[in-house]
């Protein structure tokens, strides 16, 4: 039985340039980098009875039409032969360096390559899934881009700042590549907070807080929800949960530690779409 994509259970991540004044086209050779570190993103992998990591092995690439069109149809296949050969070489070095198979794939490694909506030519969306070898998959041509709809809100106390939550990941951190940079003098002067402090991850079912970069690397001084510490299995949002970073609380106007920063989170409510 043929699988649609909207039925099988995708992690979506749109990829920026690690520096954000740089407006030049997503090429090939950068992505396939990037591409290396999603695959083996914490939220990524399935773990198995034998406690091997299952990673996913198909990826849909969506880019700007227009890098699209000079940069990747032209040798559209050949890059997608490229890219699967320096991520399964990627998968095997990590084994190497682990010292057994930590990594593997459920089935045939497949990597699709096509143009999509709302994106600018220095960024890319991937889609990712594990996908078993005997299930064939139907992917659309021009499906929904979910990372488009918006699911909640984060309010910056005392600031008066406000930044969408998104289906997907919403990364927030000290780095400009972070989808909630927090370019705040006293943050980036006090480097309390992380580069990448922590991430948001959404569904159409759940909303959960983790602590620290997409790859699995922990903040420094740690990420707090009600002000209890974050878990490694990321902690349940609800409507109006306080969220604070690098300490494990703040005043309600966000002033207790100079360099900290506190959030509400707020879920969107339909009738105010």
């Amino acid at each position: 039985m043929g699988q649609e994509m909207d039925e099988l259970r995708w992690q979506v991540e749109l990829i920026k340039p690690r520096i954000p004044w740089k407006k030049s086209p997503l090429l090939a050779a950068e992505l396939g980098g990037r591409l290396c570190d999603w695959m083996l993103s914490r939220e990524n992998l399935i773990e198995d009875a034998n406690y091997q990591k299952i990673v996913p092995n198909l990826y849909v690439v969506e880019l700007s039409r227009e890098n699209f069109l000079r940069n990747y149809q032209p040798i559209n296949n050949q890059i997608s032969e490229q890219w699967r050969d320096k991520m399964a070489e990627h998968l095997q070095t990590m084994n190497d360096r682990q010292g057994r198979k930590e990594y593997r794939f459920e089935g045939k490694l497949q990597v699709q390559i096509r143009p999509g909506d709302n994106l600018e030519e220095n960024q890319a969306r991937v889609f990712s899934t594990v996908i078993p070898d005997q299930d064939k998959v139907t992917v659309p041509s021009a499906p929904q881009s979910i990372l488009q709809e918006i699911v909640a809100y984060l309010d910056l106390l005392g600031a008066g700042q406000r930044w969408p939550v998104y289906l997907g990941n919403t990364t927030i951190g000290r780095d400009e590549s972070c989808t909630v940079f927090l370019d705040i003098p006293l943050v980036q002067e006090k480097r309390l907070i992380s580069g990448h402090q922590a991430y948001i991850r959404c569904d159409k079912h759940d909303s959960l807080l983790f602590d620290g970069a997409l790859s699995g690397k922990p903040s420094t001084n740690g990420t707090f929800l009600n002000s209890r510490r974050v878990n490694e299995q990321g902690s349940p949002l609800n409507d109006g949960d306080l969220i604070v970073l690098a300490a494990p609380d703040v005043r309600p106007d966000g002033t207790e530690r100079p360099g900290t920063a506190a959030f509400r989170f707020w879920l969107l409510r339909k009738e105010s779409v």
